[in-house]
C-alpha cells in the first residue's frame, strides 16, 4: 500500500492534540515571563516571534521543561528495554514539541540534547513541516520570496524536468496524476532550483528529495528547505557534474563495510557488485527509492539534525540486517533485494531500522580521516591525471615529430633509391660505352694496321712501277 502525504492530518486524535497545543500557545502568549511565542507560520496558529525574555523561568516554563525531560527519560528507558510506570503518550510528545517550537532559538541552542532526543524519537506529522523548516533554518528565509521571482522565469531544463516528473513517486497518490497538483508543484520547485543554482541545474535524483518535502509543505517552503539542504547540508556536492562527493560517500561506506562487515564486502567484490550499483540512490534520493516513506520521513528528520552521518548509519544498518541473506546471493539476486525486497522488509517496523542505525559503530573522527584520505587520493589522482595529460601532450608532439621525420625519411629513401637506380643505369651505360670504346679502339688499331699495310703495298707498287718505267 502506498504511503500517503501527511498534509491531511491523522484524525480526531490529532485534532484534539493540536487543540491542546494551541491552548498551550495561548498560555504562552499571556505569560510575560514564559517562552517566546512561535511565529504565525511556525505553529497551527499564532503571532510573530520576539526575542526570549531574559527574566527567570516562570512556572509554566519549568513545567514544560519537565515534560521534555520526562519524555527524554521515558524514551531512553524504552530504548534500553527497561519498564516505566508512566508510558509515553501522544499528548506528551505534542506538548514537548509545542514547548520546543514555542521558543525554538532558546531550546535549540541552550537545550540541544532535548531537541536532539525529540527528533530521534520522531517528529509528529502535524508539526513535521514546521520542524523541518526550523531545523534547516529556512523558516524566515528570504528564499521563499526568491522562489516567487524564479517562478516567472523560463529554465533551459524544463523539457527534461517535465519528462522526468512522471518517474518521481509514480505510484504515490499525490504525484501519480499527469499534470495534477503534485506533479505541477514538483515541476515548479525543481525548475526554480535549476535557475537558482545554474551550475548544478537539474539532476533527476533531486526531484525525489523535493517530492519528500512537498508531501509535508507548500511549494515555497519546500524550495527554501531544499535549497538549504543543497547549499548548507552538503547535498549540492552530490549533484555537481563531477559528483566528487558521491564518490566520497562510496569510499566511506566501503571503509565502514571493510571494518564492520568484511565478509559481506569481500562477497560484493567477488561478485563485481560495486558500491555505485546499489548505493547511488541511497545518497541521491535519501533512500526514497529504496525504503517506505514512513522510514524516509524519519531519515529526513534526522538528516536535518545530524547531516550526512545518518545516511551512513542507515546504510550500514540496512546491510547489517540483510548480511546473512546477501552473502548467499549472486549479483542478480542482490540487485533484486536492494531494489524491491528491502522496501517490504522495513515497511513492517520503520522504527526498528532507525534504532538499529544508532547501534552502528560510527566515529566522526574516523570519517574525517577517511575524507582526508580520499581527498589526498583524489589530489594524487588529479596530479597523476595532470601528469598523464602533460605526458600525453608531449607524446603527441613527439609523435607528430616522428611522423614528420618518417615522411622526410620516406622522401629521402625514395630519392636515395631513385639515385641508386640512376647510378646503376649510369654504370651500365658507362660499361657499354667502355665496351664500345674498346671495340672502337680495336677497330681503329686494325684499321691503322691495314692502313700501314696498304701504305707498304702502295710503296712497293710505286717502287715496281718506277723500275718498270726505268726499264722501258
Amino acid at each position: 500500500m502506498d504511503d500517503e502525504p501527511n498534509t491531511d492530518g491523522s484524525g480526531d486524535c490529532d485534532v484534539e492534540l493540536l487543540a491542546k497545543l494551541e491552548a498551550q500557545n495561548r498560555l504562552l502568549e499571556t505569560d510575560s515571563k514564559g517562552l517566546t511565542r512561535v511565529p504565525a507560520a511556525a505553529r497551527p496558529s499564532g503571532s510573530s516571534s520576539r526575542k526570549e525574555d531574559s527574566k527567570p523561568k516562570s512556572g509554566l516554563n519549568l513545567a514544560i521543561e519537565q515534560v521534555v525531560k520526562r519524555l527524554t527519560s521515558l524514551s531512553g528507558s524504552r530504548k534500553r528495554g527497561t519498564s516505566q510506570d508512566t508510558p509515553i503518550t501522544e499528548e506528551d510528545i505534542y506538548l514537548a514539541w509545542g514547548a520546543v517550537i514555542a521558543n525554538w532559538e532558546d531550546n535549540f541552542h541552550k537545550r540541544p540534547k532535548y531537541v536532539k532526543q525529540l527528533v530521534r524519537d520522531g517528529i509528529p506529522d502535524a508539526v513535521r513541516a514546521l520542524a523541518w523548516q526550523l531545523l534547516s533554518n529556512a523558516f524566515d528565509s528570504p528564499l521563499k520570496d526568491t522562489y516567487v521571482e524564479l517562478m516567472e522565469l523560463p529554465s533551459p531544463s524544463e523539457k527534461q524536468i517535465q519528462r522526468d516528473i512522471a518517474r518521481t513517486f509514480p505510484q504515490h497518490t499525490f504525484f501519480k496524476d499527469q499534470n495534477g497538483v503534485g506533479q505541477e508543484s514538483l515541476f515548479h520547485v525543481v525548475k526554480a532550483y535549476s535557475l537558482y543554482d545554474r551550475e548544478v541545474g537539474y539532476c533527476q535524483g533531486s526531484s525525489f528529495i523535493v517530492g519528500i518535502l512537498l508531501m509535508q509543505m507548500p511549494e515555497e517552503e519546500a524550495f527554501a528547505v531544499f535549497t538549504k539542504l543543497m547549499q548548507e547540508y552538503g547535498m549540492r556536492r552530490l549533484f555537481t557534474p563531477t559528483m566528487s562527493s558521491l564518490n566520497l560517500c562510496f569510499y566511506v561506506l566501503e571503509a565502514l563495510m571493510q571494518e564492520s562487515l568484511p565478509d559481506l564486502y569481500t562477497h560484493f567484490q567477488s561478485q563485481g557488485f560495486f558500491t555505485s550499483m546499489w548505493a547511488s540512490s541511497w545518497f541521491l534520493t535519501m533512500y526514497s527509492t529504496t525504503l517506505p516513506l514512513s522510514v524516509v520521513f524519519r531519515i529526513m528528520d534526522l538528516f536535518l539534525l545530524e547531516g550526512m552521518e545518518i545516511l551512513f548509519r542507515i546504510g550500514m544498518a540496512l546491510l547489517e540486517s540483510s548480511k546473512m541473506q546477501l552473502v548467499q546471493m549472486d549479483m542478480e539476486a542482490m540487485l533484486r533485494h536492494f531494489q524491491k525486497e528491502m522496501f517490504v522488509i522495513h515497511d513492517k517496523d520503520p522504527e526498528a531500522l532507525v534504532s538499529a542505525a544508532y547501534l552502528v559503530k560510527y566515529s566522526p573522527r574516523k570519517i574525517k580521516r577517511l575524507e582526508k584520505e580520499y581527498e589526498a587520493m583524489r589530489e594524487r589522482a588529479s596530479e597523476e591525471h595532470e601528469e598523464n595529460r602533460r605526458l600525453r601532450s608531449e607524446n603527441k608532439l613527439l609523435q607528430d615529430r616522428v611522423n614528420h621525420l618518417e615522411l622526410e625519411s620516406t622522401s629521402l629513401a625514395g630519392r636515395l633509391i631513385e639515385g641508386q637506380v640512376n647510378l646503376a643505369q649510369e654504370a651500365e651505360d658507362l660499361f657499354v660505352m667502355r665496351r664500345e670504346l674498346v671495340a672502337l679502339r680495336k677497330h681503329d688499331a686494325e684499321q691503322a694496321e691495314k692502313l700501314q699495310e696498304a701504305e707498304l703495298r702502295i710503296a712497293e707498287l710505286e717502287h715496281i712501277v718506277g723500275r718498270t718505267i726505268c726499264t722501258v
